[in-house]
């Protein structure tokens, strides 16, 4: 880190390769990295950037499952996330009382995760029937909020009765994209096979107006 009157930054990385049995999810690794600048060229304005970067790699562990029918089942899956977002700000002061804060938020994440099951059934010592899956699921999911909270702040009867009035606007958009492929095998003959492709999108604003009056200075 470092810091100067008008520009100042910070930076803090981190790694984390223990296991740390999390309902049956193991992190075998675990890389972070975020960062913060902020630069102020003039006196009624500051700009400033805050970034995150936090990739996992992991897996999922299900041990021999006793079922009915003599049967047992066992499972193994193979996680990875890649997960980042930034954000940025600006905070304009152009006269005295009047503040414009801006925040942009922007994030994007990315899901795979393999899984592979096989389940074996035991009727009778003369029949065994087993079975095998594998299943591949990525998926990609986007987000964009911007916000901004315009305020005006004034006092009288010397600062203490204190006004304000502000309004804020923010909106907010997500996007997702989201893929399974999934393939089963029984007694060592393909039995199914499908694909399913899924694509979504939320987006949504609000708008607040508000007043306030501070009498806690007279009291």
């Amino acid at each position: 880190s470092q810091g100067l009157d008008k520009f100042s930054w910070r930076a803090s990385a981190g790694f984390n390769s223990a296991t740390r049995n999390l309902t049956g999810f193991d992190f075998t690794r675990q890389f972070q990295l975020n960062g913060d600048l902020r630069f102020s060229p003039l006196k009624w304005l500051d700009l400033g950037l805050n970034a995150n970067y936090a990739p996992v790699k992991g897996s999922l562990e299900i041990g021999n499952i006793q079922l009915a029918n003599s049967s047992t089942m066992n499972s193994h899956a193979k996680i990875k996330h890649d997960d980042w977002n930034g954000t940025f700000y600006m905070n304009v002061k152009p006269v005295k009382g009047l503040i414009n804060e801006i925040k942009v938020l922007k994030g994007k994440t990315v899901v795979d995760q393999g899984l592979n099951t096989e389940t074996s059934r035991y009727y009778d010592p003369s029949y065994t029937a087993e079975s095998h899956s594998n299943e591949l699921r990525s998926g990609k999911y986007k987000y964009l909020s911007f916000q901004d909270d315009l305020s005006y702040r004034f006092s009288v009867d010397k600062d203490q009765i204190r006004f304000k009035a502000g309004a804020n606007f923010q909106y907010h958009k997500f996007n997702s994209d989201y893929e399974v492929v999934s393939k089963s095998f029984f007694n060592g003959q393909q039995s199914n096979s499908f694909e399913n492709l899924t694509k979504g999108w939320l987006e949504y604003y609000t708008l607040v107006g508000d007043l306030s009056v501070n009498f806690y200075d007279v009291l």
